[in-house]
């Protein structure tokens, strides 16, 4: 029953509670940005989808005047989606196109950043494709066309899996996901810098220095922590484990078909991998998979039930019956060989 109280009561079981999440709060912090001495504030939150909405619509909330924000054509929807509704709120948003690898033009952000931003938002392992963006890169194009902007960083894919560089790339803000490093569902949380100023985007009680209201599961922040410490400590024979299924799938493929083409990039997460073969709706390909007990996806989960092709893909250059063929295949280090050559087989 202990693990079943509000940490917000004024008892003895919840001054317990608070001391373990405040525990697992620096412990969270050091993990993602390699110090001891983080000066940066954890929110816990219901996701990612609310870590990203919280950075975005609370640093627009706390400023006042026109907000002039940067982002890509390959962002994740939680991000778009709240970006376009500042946008519709007289915001100016401009969005940096990506090359065909879906790694970003760093000319045309350059160029997007000349007239000034307040807030970058850069999502650091796209979902769909795997591609990674160089955020110490973008750092450096923000230093020297935007001074003082602020960067927000999508990092659901790559926490745990990829090197983020908190310090070279001085992130602002970070949002992850516990579902994403195999950690409870509903469980999220935003790394803010000391200095950057939120506005709540949800309103009740006050908790987490009212910035995020709503009683706190400590048995769920508590096992996000717990799959954040096991990955982290597990990274290195993980990410060879799956670069090698990844690479196994690739020379699969290569035999099985010709025309087979590759969406993700080589130099991309070893995580995912997305491809298309032409003249197939990846749609109907997965649902005769799913039937043989092989799970795959066909772009975002989030966006499964989509009638238009993906933007991530079509901002990457390719054509709607391209994306419409497109396949998805995400790895843990769970998965063996087997599940490799089955998936084979039953193209």
């Amino acid at each position: 029953m202990d693990d079943c109280v509000n940490p917000s009561s004024p008892h003895r079981l919840s001054y317990e509670l608070q001391r373990q999440l405040t525990t697992a709060a620096a412990g969270l912090a050091t993990l993602v940005t390699g110090r001891d001495d983080t000066g940066v504030q954890v929110i816990w939150t219901s996701g990612g989808t609310e870590a990203n909405n919280l950075a975005v619509l609370g640093f627009a909330g706390a400023r006042s005047g026109p907000l002039r924000i940067v982002s890509t054509r390959t962002e994740h929807a939680s991000v778009l989606a709240p970006l376009e509704q500042l946008q519709g709120q007289g915001a100016k948003l401009q969005l940096a196109d990506v090359h065909g690898s879906g790694h970003l033009d760093l000319d045309h952000l350059a160029a997007c950043l000349d007239g000034g931003a307040d807030l970058v938002s850069i999502c650091h392992v796209q979902n769909e494709t795997g591609a990674i963006q160089d955020l110490t890169a973008v750092r450096e194009l923000i230093d020297r066309h935007a001074p003082g902007a602020c960067l927000q960083v999508d990092a659901m894919q790559s926490f745990g899996k990829s090197d983020i560089n908190w310090q070279a790339a001085r992130i602002d803000m970070l949002s992850l996901s516990g579902h994403k490093i195999h950690g409870p569902g509903g469980q999220g949380a935003l790394i803010v810098r000391d200095g950057v100023e939120l506005r709540p985007i949800l309103f009740g009680g006050g908790q987490q220095d009212n910035l995020r209201s709503g009683s706190l599961d400590g048995v769920g922040i508590r096992l996000l922590c717990l799959a954040a410490s096991q990955i982290i400590a597990t990274r290195p024979q993980a990410q060879a484990r799956v670069a090698d299924l990844n690479k196994r799938l690739r020379s699969g493929l290569e035999e099985l078909t010709a025309a087979v083409r590759f969406i993700s990039s080589e130099d991309g997460s070893p995580y995912i991998l997305s491809f298309t073969l032409p003249g197939y709706q990846g749609a109907v390909l997965a649902r005769m998979l799913t039937e043989r007990g092989i799970h795959i996806g066909t772009g975002s989960a989030c966006a499964a039930e989509s009638k238009t092709p993906s933007r991530v893909l079509t901002a990457m250059g390719l054509t709607s019956d391209e994306a419409y063929g497109a396949l998805r295949v995400s790895f843990c280090p769970e998965n063996s060989e087997t599940d490799v050559d089955d998936l084979l087989d039953a193209l």
